[in-house]
């Protein structure tokens, strides 16, 4: 059981560098100023507690309403549940976004990205029960839980497109890299916006191993004519 716990708590806390890493090099943090590896890991302990804490409250919350119809109460107390719930996923991305991203990033442009991710959050937590309670109820044991194992692992896939995808919400809009060229990806003979030779500068930036190396990043094609400098 020992090893057990501590194979989970090992486990946790490399999940908990691996979302580090993603939040600093959407922000474009230089490797030289991200925290070391125990440094990281006391960050991922913070990370801990915060999601013990919002699986605590969430789970209180969504026994309300079972407990709410027992009582007779009408749906507006499980609209309110739902509310509150929502309320504190969304304090726990914000404060989860600004203590793993190794700068110092105001909350202010955090808390778009964080009311996103707690209300996507909180929708994919609905679905899924829905999921649960509709598809997998009277399923044999092997086909249960064989269903429910893939309908995890899609959930903590979903939950982690998603914070991702709401954290570069963050830096799109702090940093105002907008409009992008959408066949970039695809296409090298494209005119690059202001916004896209940005993005391209700050890939390479993040990748600064040390303090005193510079990086000067050129490109051969003009921008668009309909691009400020």
């Amino acid at each position: 059981m020992i090893l057990g716990i501590l194979g989970a708590v090992y486990g946790g806390l490399g999940v908990s560098v691996a979302i580090q890493e993603a939040l600093n090099r959407v922000w474009a943090v230089p490797r030289y100023a991200r925290p070391d590896p125990v440094v990281s890991r006391l960050r991922g302990l913070v990370l801990f507690v915060l999601i013990g804490a919002v699986v605590l409250i969430t789970t209180a919350l969504a026994a309300v309403g079972p407990v709410a119809a027992g009582y007779g109460l009408g749906a507006g107390v499980r609209i309110g549940a739902i509310v509150v719930a929502t309320i504190v996923n969304v304090g726990a991305f914000l404060v989860g976004f600004r203590v793993l991203t190794a700068r110092d990033v105001p909350l202010a442009d955090l808390v778009p990205g964080a009311v996103g991710a707690g209300v996507a959050v909180q929708v994919l937590q609905i679905v899924g029960a829905l999921f649960v309670s509709g598809q997998l109820n009277g399923a044999s044991q092997i086909y249960g839980v064989f269903g429910l194992v893939l309908g995890l692992l899609a959930w903590l896939y979903l939950q982690a497109v998603i914070v991702v995808f709401c954290a570069e919400i963050n830096v799109v809009r702090a940093r105002r890299l907008w409009p992008r060229s959408l066949l970039t990806p695809f296409v090298d003979d494209v005119a690059l916006t202001r916004a896209d030779r940005a993005s391209y500068r700050s890939y390479v930036d993040s990748e600064r191993f040390k303090p005193s190396q510079q990086v000067q990043t050129t490109f051969d094609r003009q921008s668009s004519p309909n691009d400020k400098p």
